[in-house]
């Protein structure tokens, strides 16, 4: 068997793999079946945690072991065909599997869920934005099976679309106060003819954990953000939750709800986030500011504008995966987010208490 070790270099052994037991000689196998190639497990471990930190391609991953260990560009080839298969898809979610223990115990914490957030009764803030930065590229190809992570933070794009034709919203409202692009029909027209995904459309709690994400087909309409409040509406049913809703354009939320004889569900708040709501006329910045609504504290509502920071910088690799690697690299780097902010959520709490 041809192994690839820590260093990146290419070593021959005689090994007897078990398929039952991966990890039994620091090994990863790059195939499932009948593996002739395999990793070095810290190599792998490494790429995993440079690619969710620092957003490393498996090129530059590839070029930093060349110069760092003197490999030779025949070496640095027969790493980077190793790299790009499947098999560093799940390695990643085997290790998740590995933290999460999800596959033992279902009830336990699969990183989807904020420790600080109400659970059955309380008020629940969330924040909702969209990124279009995100895309994907027609021209990726198409996926053979289903993603390893299923719809973890992503959800199925068949109910999307089926909700997107109940819901054909039309341009922006009359009375809206803003010149912000979001939500707007005639914006969705402009969509990338190159592009199957224009962008992706999101939700975190007050404490910055990734909720819900949408793929975006056809721009910022109305329909997602309804979509997504539908589902967390639905995520609450037989709880005492009250849901506080931050959207750069609550109003026309708000507008639209109440024009097309729905009205806003009794157990919904409706607010636009601190920096935003100075893009809007004064009227609105009375009635939806998070600073003037009472059950908003000193949430400022910007918590989407500080993930997709983070986030964002995964495009230039995500936008020529296939559509289940594409999903998997999104959601890995999701629950590696908020890990990052469950673990510091004392700290960062504690700042806010000190603040207030």
């Amino acid at each position: 068997m041809k192994v690839i070790v820590s260093t990146g270099r290419l070593c021959t052994v005689t090994v007897k793999m078990c398929a039952c037991e991966p990890e039994r000689y620091g090994l990863w196998p790059a195939s499932a079946d009948k593996p002739q190639t395999a990793f070095s497990i810290p190599l792998l471990e490494l790429f995993v945690c440079l690619s969710l930190e620092c957003q490393v391609s498996v090129e530059g991953f590839c070029n930093t072991l060349r110069w760092k260990n003197n490999l030779t560009l025949a070496e640095v080839n027969t790493l980077y065909r190793a790299l790009v298969g499947e098999s560093i898809s799940h390695f990643r979610h085997h290790h998740f599997r590995q933290r999460s223990l999800v596959d033992i115990c279902p009830q336990l914490d699969d990183g989807t869920i904020c420790p600080a957030c109400p659970k059955a009764d309380g008020d629940m803030i969330v924040t909702l934005d969209a990124n279009f930065g995100l895309v994907r590229k027609q021209s990726s190809g198409t996926s053979v099976v289903e993603p390893l992570h299923g719809t973890r933070m992503f959800v199925d794009e068949k109910d999307v679309e089926e909700y997107l034709l109940l819901h054909l919203d039309s341009s922006k409202p009359h009375e809206d106060c803003s010149t912000f692009k979001a939500g707007n029909m005639l914006r969705s027209q402009k969509q990338a003819k190159k592009l199957d995904v224009t962008g992706v459309f999101g939700a975190s709690c007050r404490h910055e954990m990734p909720l819900m994400f949408v793929n975006m087909s056809q721009g910022e309409r109305l329909a997602y953000p309804l979509y997504v409040i539908d589902e967390l509406l639905r995520r609450c049913e037989d709880k005492n939750i009250h849901l506080r809703v931050v959207y750069d354009i609550a109003c026309v939320v708000a507008s639209h709800l109440h024009k097309s004889g729905e009205g806003i569900p009794h157990n919904i708040s409706l607010a636009v986030p601190a920096f935003h709501v100075y893009g809007h006329k004064l009227p609105c910045q009375i009635k939806y500011s998070t600073r003037r609504l009472d059950g908003f504290g000193l949430t400022d509502g910007e918590g989407m504008e500080r993930l997709w920071s983070f986030l964002r910088r995964f495009a230039r690799v995500t936008k020529e995966m296939t559509p289940s690697h594409r999903l998997d690299l999104l959601t890995d780097a999701l629950l590696h987010y908020g890990r990052r902010k469950s673990n510091d959520l004392g700290l960062s709490t504690a700042d806010h208490t000190q603040i207030a």
